[in-house]
């Protein structure tokens, strides 16, 4: 999935997919505390209740990321209405 990122990216864009890419899947999904479904129904949550996000959003329903990571569809659709 990276490495396709980095393919679709326009030249001048490249440096900020690496940038995000390196923080988002280097940083957030590797710390300890909080296992990978927990943290990705979270991070799901946060860009629907942040508001604006829905190219971020998108890229999560597309990727099906909340739903593979072992959080069935009834738990995704509750934090979709609560948030």
């Amino acid at each position: 999935m990276i490495e396709r990122m980095y393919e679709e990216s326009s030249p001048d864009q490249l440096h900020i997919q690496r940038f995000l890419s390196a923080n988002c899947f280097g940083d957030y999904y590797t710390r300890k505390g909080l296992d990978i479904k927990t943290r990705e129904l979270l991070t799901f949550s946060l860009l629907i209740a942040l508001g604006g996000t829905e190219s971020q959003m998108k890229g999560h329903i597309r990727q099906r990321e909340c739903w593979k990571r072992q959080n069935n569809l009834a738990r995704c659709d509750d934090a979709i209405v609560t948030c």
